[in-house]
């Protein structure tokens, strides 16, 4: 599953997810992402084998999700300080990117 804000800041919406909540529905290579309006449309679409693309800025939907691992890719400017209880990866575009994970 993947959030997004109402108003996502892609750069390059041909190889982003994030083009959904626009368009309904991104395919990048073979993989296809759907808007979901709700839980129940989100479940629908992954039992699918799809990937749920949900506006949740806050990402609220962990809380019925549940997710054994979340990955935050926001590339911020600056630290957001939201993320003291997740760890520090350094991913091979040499982003940093946080990853909390439930022991």
């Amino acid at each position: 599953m993947m959030t997004d804000i109402a108003v996502p800041l892609t750069v390059r919406r041909l190889v982003a997810f994030s083009r959904a909540v626009y368009e309904g529905e991104a395919v990048v290579e073979d993989m296809t992402a759907r808007l979901a309006k709700n839980q129940e449309e989100a479940e629908e679409i992954m039992e699918q084998g799809d990937i749920p693309v949900i506006v949740d800025p806050k990402a609220e939907c962990i809380q019925w999700f549940q997710p054994d691992v979340i990955v935050d890719a926001i590339l911020a400017k600056r630290n957001l300080e939201q993320r003291s209880q997740m760890h520090h990866l350094f991913d091979r575009s040499r982003t940093w990117i946080y990853c909390w994970r439930r022991l």
